[in-house]
């Protein structure tokens, strides 16, 4: 994870905890505050509702007892048509009855309001039964048939001037009339949250008198639809019930009435149901606004955090980029920071550093390119003589100036031989400088390997006929490519050459061809003394040669393999060996199917494998501590390739001598130590140099990769 991802993510995490620890304290609180709140207001609204309620049902009850004892109704002798004007007169005055009526107590209809029934017996029951039970003034609910609908009556007995009943008056009021005061309740909140909440006017039985959901009334006499709740109306426990109701879920108050009228049943209940939306509406929109005020300090912070971040990452990033610039050897990079604190001074620092780093490699390459036309040079002019300095000598063997005694002529054969042993080595050292300088010349033709192979194996063949060796060819017809036929030959010659060298009389040497996707593959087998494990991967270096009598008998310059390995890599192919004491070598290389023709400059004459092997000694000894010299000397004999490095350090992690994260890091490690030192890949590069793709990169895989 990047540095300012990290420091993102750390503050963000912080301002979330914050938040959580701080918001949902706060939003608990809100809530219990909030609904207590809103619970105590509409509990108040219904105390006052049903207060309200019981002094019109106490007033409508004084209402009917002042007209029990009116003059005229209360009169005997008054005439039906008397009374029904004094009746009109009364409803007209209240405007709150939608009928007045005077019965005898035959249940005879004497007058009334309505004019309806007039002379006819009343049938209905409820205020009759409470007179027959001795009430003066009884209060109920009734079922109209002629209105279909429920009605509230107030009764009283009319008494004579000798105070003897003989009538009863009646009045009656719709339920729409209680409606309109128990609505009361919802009202002064909007339209909306008005028409949502729910009125229930409840007996002492629990059952539904009135609701503004459900407007039903008496059923039959005496008779109501249960109340669907099973919330028990007591104080304390029911206030702040939560039921749901046609899957909305709602929160009840309630108020009971006090019991003013002496009537059976006035022991109401006035519930009230308030959508949990209603009660939590504060709370919601008190907690959007806290979430949108924390996402905007959130926005701000993570903004503030990410460009003080990149403040402070860019400089690092920088500085990291050009570290890997710096260690893939390109010194001419430099930062630019510009943040004037410590780490502009860092970026200085490093600037200084890379330009003196810069100025040293300059030297450096100087100086190589100093040594390498020294070397051509040096070549070109040691060899000018040579050339008739041999011929004289072998004009004075031959005799053309004269027969020279056997001492001199033994003398001067020692003579010839040393001056052809010295123009090889100048011939070597005149190629390996034109291997460094990249101008190794090729003749690149459209041709088969498969004939010259064959013509270099005839040719082998007269080589050392003494030492009785076979040559086992095993090639098959070969593709035509573009190739230079010598230049391959040359390094097939000197392998054959060296195997015959060394391997004992009478063995065989078995030389292979064929066709890879990576290109054709040689490869030559003997049967000799072998390399020890250690110099397997000095093999190719230069002047090195086995310390062994086989060797020291066939001393050639040392620089054979050296110049192989410059002519195959310069092409992009690869060259190894693979040998086991006692039991012989196989010597392999690659010729591309495509050639390079634009070649790099190879080193070959300062090889870094010694840098190499101490600088992977110092990652095992880092690690494994003195253990890890022992461990080292295991893997150097096997050679120090990536792949044998990689599965030693596997086989240590599944045996739990190193951890995943250490090995993790020890082949991070080699791995650079071998992008850095070993040569680039010439194919890869000249390719890219040609496409004009700017800096060719490191190559993956070299020939003599150790």
């Amino acid at each position: 994870m990047k540095f300012a991802t990290k420091l993102v993510a750390l503050l963000v995490g912080l301002v979330l905890f914050t938040s959580i620890a701080v918001f949902f304290p706060i939003y608990s609180a809100s809530i219990e505050i909030l609904e207590e709140k809103i619970i105590g207001e509409f509990e108040g609204r219904a105390v006052q509702t049903i207060d309200k309620l019981d002094r019109t049902l106490y007033e409508r009850r004084a209402d009917i007892q002042v007209m029990s004892t009116d003059n005229i109704i209360a009169s005997r002798d008054s005439t039906p048509k008397e009374i029904t004007e004094r009746l009109i007169f009364y409803r007209d005055i209240y405007k709150t009855y939608s009928s007045i009526t005077l019965f005898d107590l035959n249940r005879v209809r004497v007058a009334g309001t309505t004019g309806i029934g007039l002379g006819g017996q009343h049938s209905a029951s409820g205020y009759w039964r409470d007179v027959a039970r001795g009430e003066d003034s009884p209060i109920g609910f009734y079922r109209s048939e002629q209105l279909d609908d429920t009605m509230l009556y107030f009764a009283a007995k009319v008494r004579d001037e000798n105070n003897e009943a003989f009538g009863l008056v009646v009045s009656r009021v719709p339920l729409a009339r209680l409606f309109e005061i128990i609505s009361d309740v919802a009202k002064g909140d909007g339209k909306e949250i008005e028409e949502s909440i729910l009125i229930d006017l409840i007996d002492s039985d629990g059952l539904i008198l009135f609701s503004n959901h459900n407007q039903r009334g008496i059923l039959t006499e005496n008779i109501f639809f249960t109340y669907p709740s099973e919330i028990q109306f007591v104080e304390g426990e029911s206030r702040g019930s939560r039921h749901t109701h046609d899957e909305i879920p709602y929160m009840a108050v309630f108020a009971r009435e006090q019991g003013h009228l002496d009537f059976e049943g006035n022991d109401w209940v006035l519930l009230v149901h308030i959508p949990e939306e209603v009660v939590f509406g504060l709370v919601f929109e008190l907690r959007n606004q806290v979430l949108l005020v924390l996402l905007i300090v959130l926005i701000i912070s993570v903004s503030a955090t990410w460009f003080f971040a990149r403040s402070l990452s860019e400089p690092l990033k920088q500085l990291h980029d050009a570290t890997e610039k710096v260690e893939q050897g390109d010194f001419s990079t430099r930062v630019n920071i510009g943040t004037g604190d410590e780490m502009e001074q860092l970026g200085n620092a490093f600037n200084k550093t890379t330009s003196a780093l810069d100025k040293m490699e300059s030297q450096r390459k100087q100086l190589e390119k100093a040594k390498t036309e020294f070397l051509s040079i040096t070549s070109h002019e040691l060899r000018s003589p040579m050339t008739p300095m041999r011929a004289q000598l072998q004009m004075l063997l031959e005799g053309y100036f004269g027969k020279i005694p056997r001492k001199q002529r033994d003398s001067l054969e020692i003579i010839l031989r040393n001056t052809t042993r010295l123009d090889k080595i100048i011939f070597d050292f005149l190629e390996i400088s034109r291997i460094e300088a990249a101008r190794l010349k090729f003749n690149f033709v459209h041709a088969s390997l498969t004939a010259p192979v064959q013509d270099l194996v005839k040719e082998m063949d007269a080589f050392l006929p003494e030492k009785q060796i076979k040559l086992n060819l095993q090639v098959g017809k070969l593709p035509k490519i573009e190739v230079d036929p010598d230049r391959a030959m040359q390094v097939l010659r000197n392998i054959v050459n060296n195997a015959k060298k060394f391997s004992p009389p009478k063995s065989t040497i078995t030389i292979k061809a064929e066709l890879k996707r990576s290109g054709i593959a040689f490869s030559v087998k003997d049967q000799g003394a072998g390399i020890l494990p250690e110099n397997l991967a000095r093999v190719f270096e230069p002047f090195f040669q086995e310390e062994q009598t086989i060797y020291r008998k066939f001393r050639g310059t040392g620089l054979g393999l050296t110049i192989c390995r410059g002519i195959i890599e310069s092409q992009g192919g690869k060259i190894w060996v693979e040998s086991e004491k006692g039991k012989g070598s196989t010597f392999y290389f690659t010729v591309p199917l495509k050639p390079v023709r634009e070649i790099l400059p190879i080193k070959l004459l300062f090889s870094p494998k010694e840098d190499v092997e101490k600088k992977i000694r110092q990652v095992f000894v880092e690690y494994l501590g003195a253990l890890g010299d022992e461990e080292f000397e295991q893997i150097r004999v096997k050679g120090l390739r990536y792949k044998s490095l990689s599965d030693y350090v596997a086989e240590l992690q599944s045996s739990g001598v190193l951890s995943d994260e250490q090995a993790g890091e020890i082949l991070s490690r080699i791995r650079k130590i071998f992008e850095t030192e070993k040569p680039a890949e010439p194919a890869k590069k000249a390719e890219e140099n040609k496409a004009g793709k700017g800096k060719p990169k490191k190559s993956k895989g070299v020939g003599n990769e150790a």
